[in-house]
């Protein structure tokens, strides 16, 4: 079970080993003090840590140094650790990871690629028999013909005028 704490600047939960904590305030020395006590408490040398900072706009630079100190004296590596948002590239030191997430209105200014959108097209349907059976033997879906017979309609129709 995930457990979870929360104060009113950080919030905190584990997934698996990982630790993700996430900012909500500018860091003041209490803040700091309690991500170095979940860090020593909770992070596990063979895990990720996930520093969320996207909810920041900047921080002080006695704040920054006080912070990136802290995730150098814990038991993660360098390469564990992740800072998510554009703040995290003034966070992180050398190995960090720092990951850009864009929120779901971002995602709807931008419209698809045009690869994107050729993924999606609704294809028309390519039955043989001009779409009266429906989808049972449409060429797209694979299905089986005409309800399960095997044969198309035009068929029918070919082997009536033929007999």
């Amino acid at each position: 079970m995930a457990e979870t704490f929360s104060l009113p600047e950080l919030k905190f939960h584990r997934n698996g080993h990982n630790l993700h904590i996430s900012l909500h305030k500018e860091p003041d020395a209490h803040t700091l003090k309690s991500v170095s006590g979940l860090l020593t408490q909770y992070a596990d040398p063979n895990a990720r840590l996930f520093l969320d900072v996207r909810d920041l706009q900047s921080m002080p630079q006695q704040a920054v140094s006080s912070l990136q100190t802290i995730l150098k004296e814990s038991p993660m590596q360098a390469q564990s650790i992740y800072f998510k948002g554009p703040l995290g590239f003034t966070l992180a030191s050398d190995g960090n990871r720092v990951l850009i997430v864009r929120s779901r209105d971002d995602c709807k200014k931008t419209p698809p690629s045009e690869a994107a959108q050729r993924r999606f097209v609704k294809r028309e349907h390519k039955c043989k028999c001009g779409g009266r059976c429906g989808d049972k033997c449409c060429q797209v879906t694979g299905g089986p013909c005409c309800g399960g017979k095997g044969h198309h309609h035009h068929e029918d129709e070919t082997q009536e005028a033929v007999a």
